[in-house]
């Protein structure tokens, strides 16, 4: 979900009480260029039950591996990637809710 979001459910159409969460886009790269480092399928497939002590180890495998990958490519911008996201979903929590709300959900907190 992006801040296009509200724009994107209008343009596809969406019914009330729905809204687009993810997207997906196909294509081809113009350049071969180095493949980002994934993080461990482990930190987010849980079998059975959910399993809250392998989040933070993990996290913290891919904040160093993903900051090698970045030396490596002559990336170095600050944030580490658990940086990143925490900044990217509190603003991305406050959007969920006004793009729910203008498709007709009501969120009491």
């Amino acid at each position: 979900m992006s801040s296009e979001s509200s724009r994107t459910g209008f343009k596809l159409r969406s019914p009330t009480n729905t809204f687009p969460v993810d997207g997906v886009v196909l294509g081809y790269v113009a350049e071969e260029s180095s493949q980002k480092p994934r993080m461990a399928i482990e930190s987010f497939r849980h079998e059975e039950t959910y399993h809250p002590e392998v989040l933070k180890p993990a996290i913290d495998a891919y904040d160093r591996t993903l900051k090698e990958y970045w030396q490596k490519t002559g990336r170095a911008d600050g944030l580490s990637w658990s940086a990143n996201m925490a900044q990217h979903y509190g603003t991305f929590s406050r959007l969920i809710k006004t793009v729910a709300q203008k498709q007709g959900f009501t969120i009491e907190v």
